[in-house]
């Protein structure tokens, strides 16, 4: 059943970052990708509201959330998620991480496995060269260009944010099999994300599976929205019914 729209902030290490509620029920958390905002998440808010409670959140310097560090990470946007489910009060939820979110919510997998009924990661991936070789190209040219601006004290927000790109902090595969609650790994059958990069996500992970959007590039979350929302309430559905009455 949907409610009215309720929006606040959290601080989390000196920044105010901000989040949006839909609905009543299970909480699902929605992370949004690099250069985004909550509002990628649309498609997802209008279909998942209806059943569940939607919390979507600006990421930290994204959207209008405030930055306040000089070295934006995953690391620190996934303690920020960590400190919003605390300040709420929320025991266990489900993750939904596209692109950069999708690499916050594994993260998260690692750290804060014990808030956590199930992810799903669209387009995610554990390091730079898990990226297709001309987009790898595309981030690394962007990423020196925008330094050599940030030497003269111009778009270092920007520069911080390609930086998650072109920097990504390396995640040992190896790790993931530390995370024990259902994956869903979600790739585009033409993302930029290679897909043998998935694959071994997957294979890394305790109760990994893949899901391949037919036809779908990277931005699978408004191209191909019907068939990827069905195939996630088709995962939460399959963790509920292993999990019994926590959701």
């Amino acid at each position: 059943m949907k409610s009215e729209t309720k929006e606040a902030y959290i601080v989390s290490q000196k920044a105010k970052i901000f989040y949006q509620c839909y609905g009543e029920g299970f909480p699902i958390i929605l992370l949004h990708g690099n250069h985004q905002n909550r509002n990628s998440f649309r498609k997802q808010i209008e279909y998942f509201s209806d059943r569940f409670q939607v919390i979507a959140v600006d990421s930290r310097g994204h959207g209008q959330s405030e930055l306040q560090t000089k070295k934006l990470t995953l690391n620190l946007m996934a303690e920020d998620v960590h400190t919003l489910l605390d300040q709420l009060g929320i025991e266990h939820c489900y993750l939904i991480g596209f692109s950069d979110g999708g690499n916050v919510a594994l993260q998260l997998g690692l750290t804060a496995q014990e808030h956590l009924m199930g992810i799903v990661c669209i387009g995610s991936n554990l390091s730079l060269e898990g990226l297709k070789w001309w987009f790898r190209w595309s981030v690394r040219t962007a990423h020196f260009l925008l330094g050599l601006f940030q030497k003269i004290g111009r778009l270092d927000l920007t520069t911080q944010k390609i930086a998650l790109v072109a920097k990504t902090q390396s995640l040992n595969p190896e790790v993931l099999q530390n995370i024990e609650i259902p994956v869903l790994v979600v790739t585009g059958e033409h993302d930029i994300v290679k897909r043998d990069h998935s694959m071994c996500i997957v294979k890394n992970l305790s109760r990994g599976e893949l899901f391949v959007v037919s036809g779908g590039g990277h931005n699978v979350l408004v191209k191909k929205h019907e068939n990827l929302n069905a195939n996630i309430m088709n995962f939460f559905n399959q963790v509920k019914q292993k999990r019994g009455s926590i959701t």
